[in-house]
């Protein structure tokens, strides 16, 4: 039992104390609640991607790929689109305001991205709020040139308490207000999510 244990191991032992003599609710949640900070404390923070994509559904690809880290570095990519690549929706284009024009003079190709995830992110695991569609374009990047993703991606509801999911969108919103960011980019997106993921365990 490592000293971390030892110290949530009587927090759970008096919660099940007081459930056993029908203390009131409020205690309870006050009690779980201490053993959710204290298991926080001993939690990696997680590595945050979002991904542009070119529209939604069949044909679709990745234009952009954004990480944020917990420390606060970030990475972004634009991503040139392979020939096979031809879906474009104005509608989505309307919502990131990445032209395709920018893609193909400004953005590195595909090969080179997933050689650059691959090198930073091997062996980790990432989380992301758009879990379906995210996985979806990462595996056509990937597909596209013949390589595998050496890190996983998972939803980020798969590591939020009820608490923090509760307060998900209050604290998100205050984060967007404070942090200026307006933009609908993958890189602003990250960031967002990487500073809302922080302060949810403040609650």
């Amino acid at each position: 039992m490592t000293c971390f244990q030892r110290h949530i191991q009587p927090i759970n032992t008096c919660v099940k104390s007081m459930e056993d003599a029908n203390v009131n609710t409020e205690t309870i949640n006050v009690a779980n609640n201490m053993i959710h900070k204290l298991t926080n404390q001993n939690k990696d923070p997680a590595i945050i991607i979002d991904i542009e994509a070119s529209g939604f559904g069949v044909g679709s690809y990745p234009i952009e790929v954004g990480l944020a880290f917990p420390d606060g570095g970030a990475q972004c990519y634009l991503i040139k689109p392979e020939k096979e690549w031809t879906h474009w929706d104005k509608e989505a284009e309307a919502v990131h305001g990445i032209k395709k024009e920018t893609l193909t003079e400004y953005g590195t190709d595909a090969r080179t991205v997933a050689q650059h995830l691959n090198s930073l992110l091997r062996g980790k695991t990432v989380y992301c709020d758009g879990w379906s569609k995210d996985l979806s374009w990462l595996a056509t990047l990937f597909e596209s040139v013949d390589n595998t993703p050496l890190f996983r991606i998972e939803t980020l509801t798969k590591i939020l308490s009820q608490s923090q999911l509760n307060n998900w969108e209050k604290i998100k919103a205050k984060v967007i207000q404070e942090l200026e960011l307006t933009r609908h980019r993958a890189s602003a997106d990250a960031l967002i999510l990487q500073h809302t993921y922080q302060r949810s365990f403040e609650i």
